[in-house]
């Protein structure tokens, strides 16, 4: 069974520098001074499509578009399919070591340049080795811009364009869907709680899995019911499952309750009584963190040892205080205990007798 609408061409511009998977948005038409991109050839659809049986080869052309007014320079390579969060394309990088379905396809990685207008095609091969197991497999051809473009506005940013298209390979043989659920954890995104689950898909189909999810708190009261819808998830690769709250939970204990089903298979997967748990904040990290990045301080400056050398200051700024204290007190006490001396009044002489006094009769000469 084909599962055509699962694999669309991939049709993304990047920011300069973002390493990892390229996350697809689906086919676009292609116009004037528009990313490049990628033609199937000879298909039907808008990515290569075909059945090839184990041992067998098979040859594809894909045209390379520039659909700009200027000539542009590009890198082509094989890209690695993997499944994104909460499902979709995604092709690797160049840096991204080529794995799985992806080693199966002859596809030269070349430096070109592409002519303003211009349409370049090439050929390219699906070899299936002998002991390929029944399955679905998916791989994919990345074209990228080698310069980065600026882009314009308020906020200039440098940006890569990237383009990739998919290569879906059926080889025959029964079908097997499956997949597990995983650990989950708990995170907070602007003021959000995001609970992230773990998932993978172990058959050899691509799925598309959707259902509820409730989170309750420690008595019992439920709190949310989300309604999770994933994209494509391809055979053999892992994602996770991301759920934003439209709050941020509280510190406490609470349960987390999942099931998932793809609608075509009937495949489904249940998590119950799940424990999550948010911690109460860190009021002392959040204390101490504005002083450890204004001073760039090392891993050991823990806040712990920024609390114990504050301390430390407070208390020789208290023991300063009551020395200084103690000092001033028996500064007055010295004062206090020093007698006073007060000398005696000293006596006025005597006045001379007057002559008129009858006691001192007036003498004669």
């Amino acid at each position: 069974m084909r599962i055509r609408s699962l694999i669309p061409a991939a049709f993304i511009v990047i920011t300069a520098l973002t390493a990892g998977p390229v996350m697809a948005a689906g086919a676009a038409p292609l116009a004037a001074n528009a990313p490049l991109g990628l033609v199937a050839l000879g298909q039907s659809g808008s990515f290569f499509d075909s059945t090839i049986s184990p041992g067998e080869t098979v040859s594809f052309e894909v045209e390379r578009v520039n659909p700009n007014d200027v000539a542009v320079d590009a890198n082509t390579y094989i890209g690695t399919v993997s499944t994104i969060v909460n499902g979709g394309f995604g092709a690797g990088d160049s840096s991204v070591t080529v794995t799985g379905a992806s080693t199966w396809v002859d596809y030269p990685t070349a430096a070109l340049t592409l002519a303003a207008q211009a349409r370049d095609t090439a050929s390219f091969t699906v070899t299936v080795p002998a002991d390929a197991a029944p399955g679905q497999y998916v791989s994919s051809i990345v074209l990228e811009s080698t310069t980065a473009d600026a882009t314009g506005g308020q906020i200039s940013l440098s940006q890569l364009v990237r383009t990739a298209i998919a290569i879906s390979i059926r080889v025959p043989g029964e079908l097997v869907p499956a997949f597990s659920l995983a650990q989950a954890t708990l995170g907070v995104v602007a003021d959000r709680t995001v609970v992230s689950i773990e998932t993978s898909n172990t058959g050899n189909q691509h799925l598309k899995l959707s259902g509820p999810a409730t989170i309750t708190d420690s008595t019992g009261l439920l709190l949310t019911t989300n309604d999770v819808v994933m994209g494509s998830f391809y055979a053999q690769t892992a994602t996770t499952v991301s759920i934003t709250l439209d709050r941020q939970l509280s510190p406490g204990d609470y349960v987390l309750d999942i099931t998932l089903t793809d609608p075509a298979t009937g495949v489904s997967a249940t998590q119950t009584s799940v424990p999550l748990s948010v911690a109460a904040p860190d009021l002392l990290g959040e204390l101490t963190r504005p002083i450890t990045e204004f001073f760039d301080a090392p891993p050991f400056v823990t806040p712990l040892v920024i609390l114990l050398v504050l301390a430390g200051f407070l208390g020789l700024a208290i023991v300063g205080f009551f020395l200084l204290a103690r000092h001033r007190r028996r500064r007055r006490q010295a004062s206090a205990a020093v007698p006073l001396t007060v000398s005696p009044p000293v006596p006025e002489p005597a006045a001379a007798p007057t002559t008129d006094d009858p006691r001192h009769p007036k003498s004669t000469v």
